[in-house]
This record gives C-alpha cells, structure tokens and sequence, in this order.
C-alpha cells in the first residue's frame, strides 16, 4: 500500500538510516506522488549521502525520477 510505502520513507529519514538511501532513491520513480514527495524529504534528512543520492537521481533518464530528486533538491535550497 502507498501509504506503508510513504511512512516507511519518512521512518528512514527520521532516523537517519543512511544504508537505506538506495532504496529511497528507488522510490523516487513510485507511482504514487506522496511516496516520491516523502522519500525525497527522507534523502534530504540523511545530510550529506542522502543529498548526494538525489544529485545522481537528478541527473538519470526516467524523468519522473529527475523531477523528484530536483524539488527535494530544490526545498533544501541545493542545485542539481
């Protein structure tokens, strides 16, 4: 459920459970728009790795992808 998925992004990020940035990276292509949203948050909460998790998936082909990282790029106040 979607709704697992999202609390479960926002879970990683509250705790700073940095090994789980890939698989937040993953969820940015997830269907549903809050699952994105949240695991761009959590990636941003992860400091440094996290950050650097979403320039890479900023830079990626699959355009839904590229625009989730970039507007959790772009909350934190960071360029792509």
């Amino acid at each position: 459920a979607w709704e697992v998925r999202a609390a479960a992004a926002e879970a990683v990020g509250r705790i700073g459970l940095v090994t789980a940035a890939p698989r937040l990276v993953q969820a940015l292509a997830d269907p549903v728009w809050w699952v994105r949203f949240r695991s761009g948050e959590a990636l941003n909460a992860l400091g440094d790795k996290g950050v650097a998790s979403l320039r890479l998936a900023a830079g990626v082909d699959q355009d839904v992808v590229r625009r989730a990282a970039s507007l959790a790029l772009a909350e934190r106040g960071v360029s792509a």
